[in-house]
């Protein structure tokens, strides 16, 4: 199977599980208990005046109508408009996501160079007291990071840093809110940055990405941890390295072998952790003040807000297919059995 035809198979099961997850989504959030028009007018509106905006919301007809409905919007590439904002939901979205995918995509990129790192100070010395400390520190890091809830570590590091220290910025925001925002050319502030020349908003969102980063990373790095200590562990000890070794090859050669064979875990472990990310980020978000796609979906669900809340599910699980994609794709790559099977 050449790389064409495996992209092609992939593809093909894309959207049957994006249509999936929209059908779930939406029966989930219309059967959750409770009536968005009472919450909107708080019950001091007539039950005429409640039955036009049911009318007016599309939320008159029966499930399969609305759902029928949703997916008649959804073709025409429109996501309805947001009950709390009164904008489009695909615009309050895409204003809003650039700025949680810098964010996790810096805590993956984080999370991945310091378990390669710690990896190898473990693998290579397994025997002394270097690489027994680091293999404890790693399975102990890695039982707790799992179990600790990240909106939790998020606000011990604000009351540790912020309230106690005062050595990290004010937690809310992506900048200081005295420096004017740079022209928005990508949505991502640090290019943008970047390409405006201003510098002074680069290293203000820089020193406000350290806490939410470090919540990230120290949460959801154990997993990526714990796969890259065994697989880069693997390769070393495996009788081909050990030949290499003994025919006098590099230590610079024998981790770039290393890492090569670990990196079928490597990836998809990330793969999967990236995905996570975006979870955990709902919360973050939100905890930091950070203006992003996790904090609107928060609010939309404090406010009953039907089309924001089926917005954000659809394009997370738009992103979490996307990145499984990528990782079956890389994967295809680096491993030359699958073209033979």
């Amino acid at each position: 199977m050449n790389f064409a035809a495996f992209s092609l198979k992939r593809l093909g099961y894309f959207l049957p599980q994006l249509i999936g997850v929209i059908i779930v989504a939406f029966l989930v959030i219309r059967l959750t208990p409770g009536d968005p028009i009472l919450r909107i007018t708080g019950g001091m509106a007539s039950e005429g005046e409640m039955e036009k905006m049911r009318e007016r919301m599309g939320l008159d007809g029966s499930l399969l109508d609305q759902l029928i409905h949703y997916f008649k919007q959804l073709f025409h590439g429109d996501m309805g408009v947001s009950w709390f904002t009164s904008q489009q939901v695909t615009s309050d979205l895409f204003q809003r996501f650039p700025a949680t995918l810098e964010l996790i995509t810096i805590s993956l990129i984080l999370s991945l160079l310091l378990s390669i790192v710690i990896s190898f100070i473990a693998a290579f010395g397994p025997n002394t007291f270097i690489g027994k400390l680091t293999n404890r520190i790693v399975k102990g890091y890695s039982f707790l990071a799992g179990a600790v809830p990240d909106f939790w570590i998020g606000i011990l590091l604000i009351l540790l840093f912020y309230s106690t220290l005062g050595i990290a910025p004010n937690p809310m925001g992506r900048y200081d809110l005295t420096l004017a925002s740079p022209p928005s050319v990508t949505g991502f502030l640090t290019i943008d940055s970047i390409i405006s020349g201003r510098f002074d908003v680069l290293m203000s969102y820089l020193s406000h990405l350290m806490l939410p980063v470090a919540t990230l990373v120290f949460v959801y790095s154990g997993n990526i941890l714990k796969i890259t200590t065994v697989s880069i562990g693997e390769a070393l000890s495996s009788p081909y390295m050990k030949y290499a070794r003994s025919f006098g090859v590099g230590k610079a050669s024998i981790i770039r072998y290393a890492l090569k064979n670990a990196l079928p875990s490597i990836i998809t472990i990330s793969g999967i952790t990236y995905t996570y990310l975006l979870g955990g980020a709902v919360l973050i978000e939100s905890i930091f003040g950070w203006g992003g796609m996790g904090e609107y979906a928060i609010q939309s669900a404090v406010n009953t807000d039907f089309p924001a809340m089926q917005g954000f599910i659809l394009l997370s699980a738009a992103f979490s297919l996307f990145v499984y994609l990528l990782v079956d794709l890389l994967y295809f790559i680096i491993n030359p059995r699958m073209r033979y099977e």
